[in-house]
C-alpha cells in the first residue's frame, strides 16, 4: 500500500459544459511512495464530470458511494438543514 501520500487540488470554471451542465477543471498534483520505496508524482488536469464517469466505469461501487455522499451533502445545503431556524 502506498505511503506518504500527498494530494493538492485547485479548480476553476473555464466555461466547459457537458449537456449544458457546467463542468469544473480540477488541477491535481499527487505524490506518493510505493511498496518498493519508489517515489512517484503525477500532475494532471481533469474535468470533474469526466472523473465521475471514469469512477463509475472503473469502480462502480466506489462511484455509488461517492455520488450518494455528494447527494446527501447537496440535499443538506439545498434544504437548509444546517442553516438553523428558517
Amino acid at each position: 500500500m502506498a505511503r506518504s501520500v500527498n494530494v493538492w487540488t485547485t479548480s476553476e470554471s473555464d466555461g466547459t459544459t457537458r449537456d449544458n451542465v457546467p463542468d469544473w477543471l480540477i488541477h491535481f498534483r499527487v505524490q506518493w511512495v510505493d511498496d518498493e520505496g519508489q517515489q512517484h508524482e503525477r500532475i494532471e488536469d481533469e474535468y470533474f464530470l469526466l472523473l465521475l464517469n471514469w469512477l463509475r466505469l472503473n469502480h462502480p461501487q466506489k462511484a455509488k458511494d461517492v455520488m450518494e455522499d455528494l447527494a446527501f451533502r447537496i440535499a443538506r445545503a439545498k434544504y437548509g438543514v444546517d442553516a438553523g431556524p428558517m
